[in-house]
């Protein structure tokens, strides 16, 4: 529904205000903007998360997005009225669901941020947020023993097990460090989803058509056009 209203409205827009100017305003995906830009898609995708990121300073999904194109694309504003209140039930249902979808993706998003971000070392060379809890409580096992034990014998046994559980800790996390980083990688889903983004695009007149010879050719051409090239 969303979707279908946006379309609507994009196009009696073009309609009303931008065509009759000589512009036209198209919605592309962000491998159209690279393509645009005249850069590679990767250089507009949000960059992957690194060890020793700050969750509070990162922002949200919105943010990271917006960071990546910067430079390419006119900064957004929030500065803008608020919207006006829908007069009729389609209207209402469909900002409600607007809403209610944004901020589903927007928790989804930082749920599976948290989750890619539990697998990295805190820094280069450190460990990863579940190594380190191990090693936090190996300490506070080892604070027990000097605490509680009296016996010599007793204290020297259970430091040398302590230190033995300590040394497999870090062992483990430094052979899974270059496994949880991939792994890490391949389970932030921002970076997959800013392949997906959508972006308002204004055209002038020639490059509207420039851009739409374009689409025509890939049109014609489909996903086997080489074949058909190769056949000349």
């Amino acid at each position: 529904m969303v979707k279908t209203r946006c379309a609507h409205f994009v196009r009696r827009s073009n309609e009303q205000f931008f065509v009759p100017r000589g512009l036209k305003v198209k919605i592309l995906k962000t491998e159209y903007l690279a393509k645009i830009c005249g850069v590679r898609l990767e250089e507009l995708m949000v960059k992957p998360l690194q060890p020793g990121m700050d969750m509070d300073t990162m922002g949200g999904p919105l943010d990271r997005r917006l960071q990546a194109v910067a430079g390419h694309v006119a900064d957004l504003t929030m500065d803008v009225p608020p919207p006006t209140e829908q007069s009729n039930l389609l209207a209402k249902i469909s900002a409600k669901e607007s809403a209610h979808s944004e901020a589903k993706m927007d928790k989804k998003t930082m749920k599976g941020r948290e989750k890619a971000m539990e697998k990295m070392p805190a820094a280069p060379g450190g460990v990863n947020a579940k190594a380190q809890r191990e090693l936090d409580k190996l300490d506070s096992e080892e604070e027990k023993v000097h605490r509680e034990e009296t016996k010599p014998k007793k204290i020297e046994k259970e430091l040398r097990k302590i230190e033995e559980d300590r040394q497999k800790v870090l062992a483990d996390a430094q052979k899974d460090s270059g496994k949880d980083q991939e792994d890490s990688i391949k389970d932030d889903k921002e970076v997959k989803k800013s392949k997906k983004g959508l972006w308002m695009i204004v055209f002038n007149k020639d490059a509207v058509e420039h851009w739409e010879a374009e689409e025509e050719k890939r049109k014609a051409n489909g996903p086997f056009g080489f074949l058909h090239r190769s056949k000349k």
